[in-house]
């Protein structure tokens, strides 16, 4: 999804990193709908658990949580990290 993102953009060769980190985060909502995440997050045990279960990698799902929708969300649910 990381590279479609960049051809979308019109992106041609090596990035910024303030661009990967836009096409990172534009992959991670579009893997990880925000409603699929707050289905998902209060059964998940473990970050591991939770990217499993979202069929994506813990790194996806670090970029995705560390987005602002994300962050509300878990705030609303008083969601703790895990440990």
């Amino acid at each position: 999804m990381h590279e479609i993102v960049h051809v979308l953009l019109g992106h041609d060769g090596h990035q910024p990193q303030a661009i990967e980190r836009e096409v990172r985060e534009i992959a991670a909502q579009m893997l990880i709908p925000i409603g699929e995440l707050e289905k998902e997050l209060c059964w998940a045990s473990s970050e591991g658990e939770l990217a499993d279960s979202l069929g994506v990698t813990v790194a996806v799902l670090r970029d995705r949580l560390n987005l602002p929708d994300a962050r509300a969300l878990m705030e609303r649910a008083h969601f703790q990290e895990w440990t």
